[in-house]
């Protein structure tokens, strides 16, 4: 609609002015392209700032881990309830669609593997 309202207006105020003339054509075409490049622009900065919007939530949530074994409980869940309380590897892998691989940090490495002779 934005493309074609210098001819309509001109169809009212120059009715000698064809419809389809060549100005309005490519008045109206450049002014099509602009809006759509525009609201394009503008949807990709929504979708952007919901999506960052949603990260920062999902961060800034207090999350309780047991001082022991390292479990999780979700915000918002009954703390009372074992059903609950999940490893931390289900925790990050639900919440933040993040996956583990297995490695050993080199403390570990020297405590359960030491170097031959060292006894």
């Amino acid at each position: 609609m934005m493309a074609n309202i210098s001819a309509l207006v001109d169809s009212f105020h120059h009715p000698e002015i064809p419809y389809f003339d060549q100005e309005h054509l490519i008045v109206g075409g450049i002014t099509a392209f602009v809006s759509a490049v525009l609201l394009a622009g503008l949807a990709f900065y929504l979708r952007t700032l919901a999506l960052a919007e949603e990260r920062i939530k999902r961060l800034e949530s207090l999350t309780a881990i047991c001082m022991y074994c390292k479990k999780v409980r979700p915000p918002n869940a009954p703390s009372e309830r074992i059903a609950s309380w999940q490893s931390i590897e289900t925790f990050v892998l639900r919440r933040f669609d993040m996956r583990f691989s297995h490695g050993m940090c080199p403390e570990c490495e020297g405590y359960h593997f030491p170097p031959a002779g060292a006894a």
